[in-house]
């Protein structure tokens, strides 16, 4: 009776540390521990240069201004960014005629 109680004990505690073990493995969303700096693997952020706001480059407002590719948050952002480029422009031209 003392054995089939021990063995079960034993049987018992090995499950335990199976499922344990089990539960503890990085599933595929999360980190992967083999990189030195254990980085998650996922989509680059980009900052919106007229609100400071990070968005995913996939969702991101793609424009080129001025030679330059820049990301926004928002088409409301992007166009009031350009409107405050146009704006330096226009008062680098007022200074030069003065």
């Amino acid at each position: 009776m003392i054995v089939r109680l021990a063995i079960a004990l034993v049987i018992f505690y090995l499950a335990y540390r199976v499922g344990k073990y089990i539960l503890r493995l990085p599933s595929e969303n999360s980190r992967d521990f083999s990189g030195s700096r254990g980085e998650i693997a996922g989509e680059d952020l980009v900052r919106d240069p007229q609100c400071g706001t990070y968005v995913p480059v996939s969702s991101a407002v793609k424009a080129t201004i001025g030679g330059e590719t820049l990301y926004f948050c928002s088409e409301e952002c992007r166009d009031r960014y350009r409107e405050a480029v146009e704006k330096r422009k226009r008062q680098r031209y007022d200074d030069r005629k003065e």
